[in-house]
């Protein structure tokens, strides 16, 4: 059974939940809020790095048909890209937590909600790999692989 569909939604509830924590701890002023936020992101980066590693695993797996390759570039540089800017995100709440100015903190809070947008456009593609094309899905196998073959054989006859 893979790993990677148990492995994907507790980071990403996480850093919703992260992100929530710290705008509400941004418009409240309040630090509690923010150092609950920042121990979810925490959680959360780790979970998503779980999870990249999970899908590089699950990749090998699946059957690929032209589909599911071409969505399987985007989810996986997006994930990448998630993972990179939440980090970046983590590495500047660290150093600047004790120091950070409101204006920074609203900076901080208004990036936070956008790289969730980024990270959810890229979770929406593997939600459309596997409940559209059937990345995955068990049932779906021997489909895919006929329809992967016919590509194969339709790719090899069309002139270059």
């Amino acid at each position: 059974m893979p790993f990677h569909p148990q492995t994907v939604h507790f980071p990403i509830a996480t850093l919703i939940v992260a992100g929530a924590l710290y705008f509400y701890g941004w418009v409240k002023r309040s630090n509690a809020y923010t150092k609950a936020a920042f121990l979810l992101h925490i959680i959360g980066v780790g979970g998503l790095v779980l999870a990249v590693l999970s899908g590089r695993q699950a990749n090998g797996e699946i059957v690929h048909t032209n589909n599911i390759s071409s969505m399987i570039e985007t989810h996986e540089l997006i994930a990448y890209i998630s993972t990179w800017l939440f980090s970046m995100l983590l590495i500047w709440q660290y150093l600047r937590q004790e120091k950070i100015k409101r204006i920074e903190e609203a900076l901080f809070s208004i990036l936070f909600i956008i790289f969730l947008g980024i990270m959810g456009y890229g979770s929406h593609i593997g939600g459309r790999m596997v409940y559209e094309e059937g990345a995955g899905v068990i049932p779906m196998k021997e489909t895919l692989e006929k329809q992967a073959k016919v590509e194969q054989l339709n790719n090899q006859t069309q002139p270059q």
